[in-house]
């Protein structure tokens, strides 16, 4: 996946379908768990302390 300068990447089609996000209305969060992996979250799945499961970024140091 490709950053931009300004450090936005694009969702693929697929995983906005998969969670339901729809352009321009619904939000996300990145919450990272205690090994230091990534999740893409929807704030409502959050606050149950749900995350989407599925591939992770593995954060660099």
């Amino acid at each position: 996946m490709h950053v931009t300068r300004k450090g936005q990447v694009t969702i693929p089609q697929k995983v906005r379908e998969s969670m339901g996000i729809i352009p321009a209305e619904t939000e996300v969060d990145f919450l990272q768990d205690e090994q230091g992996r990534w999740y893409l979250s929807k704030p409502n799945l959050a606050k149950k302390k749900s995350v989407v499961s599925g591939p992770y970024i593995k954060a660099q140091n």
